[in-house]
């Protein structure tokens, strides 16, 4: 896994705006990979039916706590 130089400076523009931190290029070409790598590990894309079935899962979910309520407008109105 390779970042090229505007890859880092990316990541070194961003980090300052998130952290208000200067890191040098080794750092954030080691921070970068580290941040991919991680990525890489964990993102696993999902079929369009995937995530139909999970969005229909959350709204029965929904339906079944709110039973005779609208179940959508009640959740986004709880604190």
């Amino acid at each position: 896994m390779m970042l090229n130089d505007n890859d880092i400076a990316e990541f070194q523009r961003i980090y300052k705006a998130e952290f208000g931190k200067e890191i040098s290029r080794e750092e954030a070409l080691e921070q970068g990979i580290k941040l991919l790598t991680l990525m890489k590990a964990i993102y696993k894309p999902m079929t369009k039916e995937q995530q139909d079935a999970i969005q229909a899962d959350g709204v029965r979910r929904l339906e079944e706590r709110y039973v005779g309520k609208n179940a959508i407008q009640e959740f986004l109105s709880e604190e």
